[in-house]
This record gives C-alpha cells, sequence and structure tokens, in this order.
C-alpha cells in the first residue's frame, strides 16, 4: 500500500511569527532525509489551497504545530489541528514564541493543551527579521527530542495514515464494499488496530473513520454477519454512537438500522435478519426504547431464537419498567458515568471506560458458542424458507464441528440451540455423503457483495456450492481450505473484473483449478482489459453479467445451462479425482487402487475422455493413478497365473501319485479280493470238513459201541467156549459150535479193534477243536451251517459296496464294476452251493 505521496510530517505554523522557524525546521528535516509537507513548496499555484492542505495532513505521518501568538489565534491553523485531530494523527506541539496565559486559554485548541511540548523558543527582536530572533532554549536538544520522537513507533504511524487514506477513499465511494481491505491486507489492517502498548502511550490512536473501515472488512468477508446487533430508540443516536465506536476499537462489529438496512429494502424484515445474523442482541434502556413498539418487536424476535441479550441502561428506568424479557438479566449500568473525570494514569479508567470493558468482556465470553450458534441458525432459516433446499446443509468439516457444538449446547442451561437447529443439523447428518460440491466461487472482495449474490441464486437453485465465507471454520488454515475446496469441486467460476484479474490471490486459485483439471466457467462482472485476464482463463468463453448490459435473471439461466452440460462427465471427472487424490494423500498405497468393475468404469471413462476430448480433460493425477491401477491389475494377473501354473503342475504331480496310488489299490483289491475268495473257500472247506471229521466222529463213536458190543460178545463167547471147553468132554457137537462161535468173535473182535484204532486216530487228530465225549448234537451242526451262510450274504454285499465306491471315485468305470459284481456274485452262489 506504499504510496510516493506519503509525508512524514505535515508542518503548521502562523506565518507572521515563526515562517523563518518553520523554513529553518523543513530544511533540518528534509536533510534527514524526512519528506516533509511545507505550504511554501506544496501548494501548486491556482489550485484550492485548503483542498491542497487537506490533503497534506491526511498523507502525513506526524503533524507539527508550532506554537506562536498567531498560530493560535490563526482561523487556519486551528481548521488545520481540527483536521489532525478527527484523524487522530500524532500532533507534535513545538513551543517557538511563548504565548500568554490570556491567549492560551481563550484561543488554544484543546488537543494542543493537552500534550507535552518541545521546546525550542526564540526571543522577538524588535525591528530585527526573524532570522536575527536569538534561541532561549538548547535548539540542539529541541531537535534530539524531535527527532527522538519521529523515530519511535515509525511504522505503526506509517500504517496509520495509509489505512486512513484508503478509509477516506472507501468514505469517498459511498462506502462501496469493493474498496474494502481483504484477505492478507485485511489481517494485517486488524492486527495494528488491535495493537496495544505495554511500554507507554500509543503514538496516536485509531480515529473513529479507522475503526468503522476495519471492523466493515471484517463485517463484509462474514457475509455481513455481527458481533452484535443493537436495539435503541431514535433519541438514545448520541450514546448509542459512542458506544460503537468504543466497541469499533476493539474491532466489535455491530448492526444498526442507520448503517446496514439496504435502500429498497423491506425494513421489517432487514431488521430479523440483522438480529439472526448477530451473535449478541445488546439492548438499551431508556425511557423511550421501552415504550418503542420496534424495539419490543426487536426484543421478542432476539428470545425466539434464543439470542444471548445484553442490556445497557442508559436512562434511571427502575428495573420493574423494564421489558418482561430482560426484567432478570443483568445490565450494565452506564446511568453512573461521570463524562467530566480525567484519569491521574495511564491505569486508571473512567467509568464509561470500565462498562465498556464489562460490555467487552460479556461479548467475548463464549464467544465461538454464539459465533456458531448465528452461523448454523442462519443456515437453517434459509433451508427452511427454500423448502428444505439440500444445497444448504451443512457438509464435511462445518458438519462435524456443527455436531459437536449441537452436542454442547444441549448441555447447557442457557441460549440453548433452537429446535430449527437440531432438525437442520440432523438432515445434515442424514445426508452426509450424498452431496458433492458442484460449484467453487472463485472472486475478488472487492466483488463480495456480488459473489455473495451469486452463491445465493446457486443455492436456491439446488447447486451445492462452496463459498469462503461460508465454508472455512474460524482458526482454520485459509490457503489450505482453499485447496480443499477446489480439489472437492466439480466446477470452478470464476467473476471476472479489473480487481480479480490483478489479485494475487484470485491467480493463484485459477493456476491452480487448471492444474487439476477442473472445469472452469468465467463470468465477466465489470468491463476488463483482456491482455489483464490470465492465460488459463484467455481461451474460455466468458458470460456476460454487466449490469445495464444484460439482465441478471438471462445470465444466470445461461450459467446454470453451462452447469448442467455434460453433467454426467464432469461428475465422474470430480469422482476418479477424489479416488486418485486419496491414494496419492496415502502414500500411494495399493489399497487404494482400483479393481474389477470400479477399473473398467474407470478406464472407459478416461479412454472417452481422450478421445472425444471432453472438458475438462483427465488431469496428470487421474492419469497416472488409472496406470498404477493398471500395472497392479497386470501384476496380480501375472501372480494369478504364475500359481495357476504352480497348482496346475502340482495337481498333475498329485494325479500321478493318485494314479499310481489307485493302480496300486486295484493290485491291493484284486489281492485282497483272492484272499477274501480264499478265506472265504478255507472256510467252507473247514466247514466241510468240520462237518466231514464231526460224521467220522459219529462213526467212530458207533463203531466204538459196536466194537464194545462185539467185544462183549467175544467176551461172552470166550466165556460160553470155555464153558463148552468145560463141557467138552461133555459133547462134541457142542465143541464144535463153541469153536466156530470163538472163531467168529475172534473175527468180530478183529474188526472192532481195526475200527478202534481207527476212530482213536481220528479223534487224535480233532481233539483241539472237537469234543472227546464222542457225541454232539445235531442242532449244533445247523446252527453252524446257517452261521457261515450269514457270513457268506454280509461278504457279498460287503465286496458290492466296495466296487460302487470304487467307481464314485472315479477309480474304476462303470463296466469294470459291473463285471466285479458279476464276478462276486459267481463266487458267492458256488460257495453257498457247496453249504
Amino acid at each position: 500500500m506504499s504510496n510516493p505521496n506519503y509525508k512524514d510530517i505535515f508542518i503548521s505554523y502562523g506565518r507572521a511569527e515563526s515562517k523563518y522557524f518553520a523554513s529553518q525546521l523543513h530544511d533540518l528535516l528534509t536533510a534527514k532525509g524526512y519528506k516533509v509537507w511545507f505550504d511554501q513548496n506544496d501548494i501548486p499555484l491556482a489550485v484550492d489551497f485548503q483542498d491542497q492542505i487537506d490533503e497534506g495532513i491526511e498523507k502525513s505521518d506526524n503533524f507539527i504545530f508550532v506554537i506562536a501568538p498567531h498560530s493560535i489565534r490563526s482561523p487556519y491553523c486551528k481548521k488545520e489541528i481540527e483536521l489532525a485531530t478527527k484523524y487522530s494523527k500524532r500532533i507534535i506541539p513545538i513551543l517557538h514564541i511563548e504565548p500568554s496565559g490570556e491567549i492560551i486559554e481563550e484561543f488554544m485548541d484543546t488537543s494542543i493543551k493537552k500534550r507535552n511540548w518541545l521546546y525550542m523558543r526564540q526571543n522577538i527582536i524588535e525591528g530585527k527579521g526573524q532570522h536575527e530572533w536569538t534561541n532561549i532554549d538548547d535548539r540542539e536538544q529541541g531537535e534530539e527530542g524531535l527527532f527522538s520522537i519521529l523515530e519511535s513507533h515509525k511504522d505503526y504511524v506509517r500504517r496509520h495514515t495509509e489505512l486512513l487514506h484508503t478509509a477516506l477513499e472507501w468514505e469517498k465511494q459511498y462506502r462501496n464494499t469493493r474498496y474494502l481491505p481483504f484477505g492478507d491486507r485485511q489481517t494485517e489492517s486488524e492486527q495494528w488496530l488491535l495493537t496495544t502498548f505495554n511500554d507507554g502511550q500509543p503514538p496516536c490512536l485509531p480515529s473513529s473513520i479507522h475503526c468503522e473501515f476495519i471492523a466493515e472488512a471484517r463485517k463484509n468477508s462474514e457475509n455481513r454477519m455481527t458481533d452484535a446487533f443493537v436495539s435503541y430508540a431514535e433519541e438514545d443516536e448520541e450514546i448509542r454512537n459512542r458506544v460503537l465506536r468504543s466497541l469499533s476499537q476493539h474491532l466489535i462489529t455491530t448492526w444498526t438500522h442507520q448503517m446496514d438496512i439496504q435502500a429498497g429494502g423491506d425494513f421489517d424484515k432487514e431488521v430479523e435478519n440483522g438480529i439472526e445474523q448477530a451473535d449478541n442482541f445488546i439492548f438499551f434502556i431508556t425511557h423511550e426504547s421501552i415504550k418503542s413498539e420496534y424495539c419490543k418487536k426487536e426484543l421478542a424476535h432476539a428470545v425466539k431464537y434464543n439470542k444471548r441479550i445484553i442490556p445497557l441502561r442508559m436512562d434511571s428506568v427502575p428495573v420493574h419498567d423494564f421489558p418482561v424479557e430482560i426484567r432478570n438479566l443483568q445490565f450494565i449500568d452506564f446511568t453512573d458515568n461521570n463524562y467530566d473525570f480525567i484519569p491521574r494514569s495511564k491505569n486508571e479508567k473512567t467509568d464509561y471506560e470500565k462498562d465498556i470493558d464489562e460490555l467487552l468482556n460479556q461479548i467475548n465470553t463464549d464467544r465461538d458458542y454464539y459465533h456458531k450458534h448465528k452461523v448454523i441458525l442462519n443456515k437453517a432459516i434459509r433451508w427452511k424458507e427454500q423448502n428444505h433446499n439440500a444445497s444448504i446443509l451443512l457438509r464435511g468439516h462445518n458438519l462435524d464441528e456443527a455436531k459437536i457444538w449441537l452436542k454442547i449446547g444441549l448441555q447447557r442451561e442457557t441460549h440453548l440451540p433452537t429446535r430449527l437447529h437440531e432438525e437442520f443439523i440432523r438432515e445434515s447428518e442424514a445426508k452426509s455423503g450424498q452431496l458433492s460440491t458442484e460449484v467453487f466461487i472463485s472472486y475478488s472482495r472487492a466483488d463480495g457483495d456480488y459473489a455473495r449474490k451469486l452463491n445465493d441464486e446457486l443455492q436456491e437453485n439446488g447447486k451445492t456450492t462452496w463459498f469462503d465465507q461460508e465454508s472455512i471454520a474460524s482458526g482454520a488454515d485459509f490457503q489450505q481450505e482453499i485447496y480443499n475446496g477446489i480439489e472437492a469441486c466439480e466446477n470452478f467460476v470464476f467473476i471476472i473484473s479489473p480487481d480479480s484479474v490483478k489479485s494475487p490471490y484470485c491467480e493463484d486459485e485459477v493456476k491452480f483449478a487448471a492444474q487439476l483439471g477442473k472445469r472452469i466457467i468465467t463470468i465477466l462482472y465489470r468491463a476488463t482489459e483482456t491482455f489483464d485476464i490470465p492465460m488459463e482463463l484467455s481461451n474460455i468463453q466468458w458470460i456476460n453479467f454487466i449490469p445495464n448490459q444484460v439482465t441478471f435473471h438471462d445470465s444466470f439461466a445461461e450459467m446454470i445451462r453451462t452447469l448442467d452440460t455434460d453433467r454426467a462427465h464432469v461428475k465422474a471427472h470430480n469422482h476418479w479425482y477424489q479416488e486418485a487424490l486419496q491414494w496419492q494423500r496415502q502414500g500411494k498405497n495399493d489399497d487404494f487402487l482400483l479393481f474389477g468393475t470400479e477399473y473398467f468404469l474407470a478406464h472407459s471413462w478416461y479412454e472417452e475422455a481422450v478421445l472425444k476430448k471432453k472438458i475438462p480433460s483427465p488431469n496428470a493425477l487421474q492419469a497416472e493413478y488409472l496406470e498404477a491401477c493398471k500395472q497392479s491389475i497386470e501384476a496380480k494377473e501375472a501372480e494369478k497365473k504364475e500359481v495357476e501354473e504352480q497348482l496346475l503342475t502340482l495337481e498333475k504331480a498329485r494325479n500321478a501319485e493318485a494314479k499310481k496310488r489307485i493302480e496300486r489299490q486295484k493290485i491291493f483289491l484284486v489281492i485282497a479280493s483272492f484272499a477274501l475268495l480264499i478265506s472265504i473257500v478255507a472256510g467252507v472247506y473247514a466247514f466241510i470238513e468240520k462237518e466231514s471229521a464231526e460224521n467220522s466222529e459219529l462213526r467212530a463213536v458207533e463203531n466204538e459201541r459196536l466194537a464194545k458190543q462185539n467185544e462183549e460178545e467175544a467176551i461172552k463167547s470166550k466165556m460160553e467156549a470155555q464153558e463148552a471147553i468145560r463141557n467138552l468132554n461133555e459133547k462134541n457137537q457142542q465143541l464144535e459150535n463153541a469153536l466156530a462161535k470163538i472163531d467168529s468173535a475172534i473175527q468180530k473182535q478183529s474188526v472192532a479193534v481195526k475200527q478202534k484204532i481207527q476212530a482213536e486216530s481220528i479223534l487224535a487228530v480233532k481233539e483241539d477243536k472237537f469234543k472227546k465225549d464222542g457225541f454232539v448234537k445235531q442242532r449244533t451242526f445247523l446252527e453252524d451251517k446257517m452261521r457261515i451262510r450269514d457270513e457268506v450274504l454280509k461278504t457279498k454285499k460287503s465286496l458290492l459296496n466296495y466296487a460302487r465306491q470304487l467307481e464314485s471315485l472315479g477309480v474304476v468305470r462303470t463296466s469294470v464294476r459291473q463285471s466285479m459284481e458279476k464276478q462276486i456274485e459267481e463266487d458267492i452262489k458256488v460257495l453257498l452251493k457247496s453249504l
């Protein structure tokens, strides 16, 4: 903001006594490198000298007043002092010719009286020129004191001059918002206004115009929202203005009827909006305000939305006469102020200053809570008035902050969130993630009013927007939030004006949007030289919005048509960019790459966009991202193929091993089958042998019985023979018969012996398996025979099942299985027949 016309010093003096002194002072200061405004050098001929003087004071950092009787009484010097005082310039009084006490008391301005003077006095020598007057004080010491003052807080004082000049220019332009500071300039202005001087008095204070200018810039940057709505009666305007000036010195923004109702607007609606858009409601309690219907309506509206109400008692109104809404509230009492009181030190404050401090303390208590209360409320009201327009709902970090605020607010005892707050936040939460940012609005703060109007119109037409005055949370990194907003948007709308094309902030936003390949839409708001337009915008056809050339409605309709053109492509561009951006922010982690259907859709979109040269075209990050996806997919396919080949090799080896195992199983099966058949045959043979043995045993027993019988008969015959021999002599015939019987008995005995020997031999062989008692019942034989038959049938069933299992496992074919079953049936039939 440096201006070559700024001066370090303005010298005010009376020519009759101090012309030579002032000229010497000018030369001295110029020699020291200071730029000095001096009427003898800086007022051109044939111009209005008063305008030149006023401009000289305005653009000078310091105001030196040379005290002499003539200058004190000079009406010209008086005007200069009054203007310097109005602008709160650093005034440095230098005593040149000491005036009388009567002149001081009668003519000297208060702002000069109350300051310490530098002493460079001279004696007036009658009959001699001013250059011959002699010094009373040590001139050199006075000059050193002057240089010390001029060098102290030099940057602060220069900033005072710069801001004063821009504030006056703003005022000359009917307070047009285009002349308000923004961005870094706004921040620097606010920091300057809030500068404190702990080591002494400030060199100069901000003037009223300084405070209004800087506070208005803050109000403009915050979408015309304020810290406080001021409710007062017209009769209270003087005290109201004093309080507002005090608040503005602390950067507190206020809403008043006088300054904030737009020309032609609905008065009542404007007032309601002012209350809704303020953190606090300040109510001036006077005899007039408690009777005013307007003040009553304003108070009721504040209560409706749970606003914090701060009552200021300006008149001696009894508490029982207070409006019922504030009767139980603590008020700040200004009625005991003594405006004639003069503090004896800088640390001592007047009653008024103490009351202002108390007011500031209340405003700053829980300030963030009430600020969010206001911001969310205004969005909720707009949402309700526009039939629950989803484009106005909260998103992203704004929604997260609102949810936390609501949770805290519902636990408070006073100024709770309204039901509308709750409904709006709940609906925003329900729709979270369903809405994307369609439009980012880039503009110069000089065009802030127009940008705000455009943003409102877009939202009312269902377009979700990113607008810095609504979308940047307090305390956030402003520049990073801007970049985040551009990254998230589908369309980048740039408002062309002489200010925006020269703004470094706007230029940076345009370059970033172009770098990301965003679709850029330009609208021409004010006539601009084409060579000033950024290169990235030079080939883009703008939409004419210049007032008086086209209607806003027609231009806005064209803008909506442009936004809706090829909307699917633009949305896809933004969607795949967000995917790529997330991948990049996660260190290009493969977990964030696309696969399957998602990759197919993204790749198809990319190829179509490139082939058809669609706008916006895919950006470098999207191309890199899709290439990484492709490489990852190919790598996974190659890995999959390698694994499949390894599995195939392993499967082949397993099949070969299985085949060998099946061959071994077949051999084993054959062997087992033959073994089973052999065991069955052996069992049958054993059964037959058992039967034969049992039959032999029966025969042996019978032969034994017969042998015993024959033996008995032989013994009987022998006895009879012996008897016959004894009777031999008796009867020869009987002897012969006896011999015959003996011979027969011998023969029978011989047969019996042989049979006995044979029976004993068989019994000896079978003695481990059969009883030696010589008798087994027929029933036991039949039971054994039936049991063996059952075992044969069970074996048949097991063999048939085994054959079917071999077929189901794929070991044998159906034909083989059928052959096996046939063979088993035949073998079993033979065994059963043998039984």
